[in-house]
């Protein structure tokens, strides 16, 4: 076999099967090793929180998106060129592209957090929501109501009621901000564009259908996720089933066991039971931060 050593390298040098590494070479090829625990997709870039709390970002950086802080965190989402991550500590912290504030968030503690195009939001315990960044289209006016979920879109806002209605507010240039009657478990909103997960476990969604993102397919989801021009659903049994655009191939199934789904504006990616990710669409190009060991894209 052959031995890796670190430390002060030798004065003469080593045997031939024996090779110095620095030490954060070491570090950083165990973390690489460290599964994922949840998954986050954007604009151009992604982030991965790790089973020990560490957040490992990859995509396009032109605005320090991928550069995700040290430390343990709790929950990561992922914006159009900006990234928050919820610390262990119920403290939220951004980082990134700053044109709107979007990546300034308030003081205090947070129970969950979620990015969008250019605004970002945060759920507090008491159910009530704040968010920062741009407002020009009615993102910082949350409805006065408890509740229980925030996701955000790209100029648009939506929260689940603790009755399991949705609430929206924002950007409506599309209907993207109505939401249906009744009631739901998830809700996610996308670019122009929302899905909700009803209680029954179906999937339905409102908004801009361009591209035939709120065309929802029928059957039985436990999760739903909307990106800028497509959707994906986790179905019952594990599988994938995605809609909507084609421009970067993410409008169809994939098979296997997967435990999360997470859809961007040109890629989307699955979390592997085993903490592996698998992404499809349109991958790193050679000029961005290329994804961990553990993240796989396929065609």
């Amino acid at each position: 076999g052959t031995i890796d050593c670190w430390g002060t390298p030798p004065v003469v040098g080593a045997p031939g099967g024996v090779q110095i590494v620095r030490v954060d070479d070491v570090a950083e090829v165990a973390q690489s090793a460290v599964p994922f625990s949840a998954i986050a997709v954007g604009g151009w870039h992604s982030c991965g929180l790790r089973a020990d709390g560490t957040i490992a970002c990859w995509g396009w950086n032109f605005a320090g998106q991928v550069n995700a802080p040290e430390g343990e965190f709790v929950a990561v989402t992922v914006g159009g060129w900006h990234s928050c991550g919820l610390r262990a500590d119920r403290t939220v912290e951004c980082w990134g592209w700053n044109g709107s504030g979007q990546v300034d968030p308030p003081g205090g503690r947070f129970v969950a957090v979620a990015a969008g195009a250019v605004h970002s939001c945060g759920l507090r315990a008491d159910g009530t929501v704040e968010c920062w960044g741009d407002k020009s289209r009615g993102q910082g006016d949350v409805p006065d109501a408890h509740l229980s979920a925030v996701t955000v879109g790209g100029w648009h806002s939506c929260g689940l009621r603790a009755d399991g209605t949705v609430a929206c507010w924002g950007g409506n240039d599309s209907g993207q901000a109505d939401p249906p009657a009744g009631r739901f478990s998830a809700v996610a909103a996308g670019g122009w564009h929302s899905c909700g997960l009803r209680t029954d476990g179906t999937v339905v969604c409102w908004g801009s259908n361009r591209d035939g993102q709120a065309d929802a397919p029928a059957g039985r989801f436990s999760a739903v996720t909307a990106g800028a021009w497509h959707s994906c659903g986790l179905r019952a049994d594990g599988g994938i089933v995605c809609w909507g655009s084609e421009n970067y191939g993410p409008s169809r199934s994939h098979g296997g066991q997967f435990t999360a789904v997470a859809a961007g504006e040109a890629s989307s990616c699955g979390l592997r039971p085993e903490g592996t990710v698998e992404c499809w669409g349109r991958p790193p190009s050679p000029q961005a931060r290329q994804a961990p060991d553990a993240v796989r894209f396929v065609r």
